[in-house]
């Protein structure tokens, strides 16, 4: 690997790539002084992270007499070289002693091996970029195919820069967690809003980090609700919208805000007054800082990579997907390993970048078959991953849709899981000729 990369660097660039001798030679030395240092320097490192040979195979030497409990020093990683037969390779023992003289002080392993890291990173996305304009011009096949290939790589180059986080002390852990606690009670720390009293006095609000899914059979509701979620919110949002086109969602939003009837909205030769009210709801609308995107066929790589970019553009702080089922996915042997890679890559992203991420989906016709029509966890289509990973999941239903007389103009969210808090059912008011959700207590 470091061979075929080095060709790539001199070939193509002529360069000498990314590297810092003298911080590859201090952490090697740190770990020859302390036992800590050792322990430090794995937490953050890999083998592969040094750039020259020899530090590697001193690397190896150091942390197998580690794992072995040995004692680690000149003299027995010296030994150990020479029994490997990597002795003079390594540098000798005069370079071994260079090694722990190069040091001023241990207690620094954590900065050099910061900065061995942040070489070798580097390096890997130099290697990624040249190998992928080569492919570029050598690709033969599905172009598509070939762009997701190279998305999966660079976000697996970027995740990996995380890979070298410590552990954090119990001693600092507590305070932190005292610190939120604190804020939460005196309202300093609230989550999102969902714009709906009662689900909010259940959930909290929407929290970074989590994973939320909103699951109902098809025509229920399930985009209207999530579309509630974006114009109630008052921090900057995302939605990604894989079945309807922008025109439409911006359509469905003016129809819910301005109260106006679907089908006169589509009606050639709208009253006044309804005009008046769409002109209020598209400038209440614009005012808000929401985003839309409506790429139709889109996979976990991609919207990692535009989450990434509005994050740092716009502040985005919330984002939802509509829905699921229709995300693009690699091959897999069947649609509940795809389902489960699909719930993985949301649940990583919304801790990646610690933002709640709100996902819709499809219940499966098992609700259909019962005379209780209330949804169940066992509803959700391959359900096992979407139970496991996320921290928040909602079942939606409409009374009304399988009896016309009962309980007209109700919608139903079940809290089916709640990872951090309690479960519960918000009864919320539906208003069929807007296909709009509202509260019950409020009456709208």
């Amino acid at each position: 690997m470091a061979q075929a990369s080095k060709k790539v660097y001199d070939i193509i660039l002529d360069r000498v790539p990314p590297t810092s001798n003298e911080a590859e030679m201090a952490v090697l030395g740190s770990m020859l002084i302390e036992k800590e240092a050792i322990e430090s320097a794995i937490s953050l490192l890999k083998r592969d992270d040094f750039y020259r040979e020899s530090h590697r195979l001193v690397w190896d030497a150091i942390t197998g007499l580690y794992e072995e409990n040995k004692e680690v020093d000149v003299i027995t990683v010296v030994e150990r070289l020479r029994s490997r037969g990597a002795g003079e390779q390594a540098g000798g023992p005069i370079y071994i002693t260079e090694l722990v003289n190069s040091v001023l002080s241990a207690a620094n392993v954590g900065h050099y091996a910061r900065i061995v890291v942040d070489k070798a990173d580097d390096r890997r996305m130099i290697t990624f970029l040249t190998e992928s304009i080569r492919g570029i011009y050598e690709q033969d096949g599905d172009r598509e195919d070939f762009r997701a290939r190279l998305e999966s790589k660079f976000m697996g180059l970027l995740a990996n820069r995380d890979g070298g986080k410590e552990p954090v002390a119990s001693r600092d852990v507590v305070p932190a967690a005292l610190e939120m606690l604190e804020k939460i009670n005196s309202g300093e720390k609230k989550g999102i809003p969902s714009g709906f009293v009662d689900l909010d006095n259940i959930t909290g609000g929407w929290q970074d980090g989590d994973m939320v899914v909103l699951g109902a059979r098809p025509s229920v509701g399930k985009t209207s609700m999530s579309l509630h979620f974006i114009i109630n919110s008052p921090v900057p949002s995302l939605m990604f919208s894989v079945e309807m086109p922008k025109e439409q969602i911006g359509l469905r939003m003016i129809r819910m805000v301005a109260r106006v009837d679907s089908q006169d909205i589509h009606k050639k030769g709208l009253k006044e007054a309804e005009l008046d009210k769409i002109a209020q709801a598209s400038a209440k609308l614009a005012a808000k800082k929401f985003w839309i995107d409506d790429t139709s066929s889109i996979g976990i790589p991609e919207i990692r990579n535009k989450i990434r970019h509005a994050v740092l553009q716009n502040g985005i702080k919330l984002v939802v997907i509509d829905y699921l089922q229709l995300l693009r996915v690699g091959s897999g042997e069947n649609r509940n390993e795809k389902v489960g890679e699909l719930c993985r890559g949301i649940k990583g992203m919304a801790l990646e970048f610690n933002i709640p991420i709100i996902v819709t989906s499809q219940l499966s016709r098992a609700v259909e078959s019962r005379s209780d029509k209330t949804p169940m966890l066992s509803d959700y289509r391959d359900s096992g991953s979407i139970e496991q990973d996320a921290d928040i999941v909602f079942g939606l239903m409409r009374p009304e849709m399988y009896n016309k007389t009962d309980r007209q103009g109700v919608g139903i969210l079940t809290v089916l899981k709640h990872r951090n808090g309690p479960t519960g059912v918000v009864e919320l008011a539906y208003m069929d000729k807007y296909a709009s959700f509202g509260n019950i207590a409020k009456g709208t």
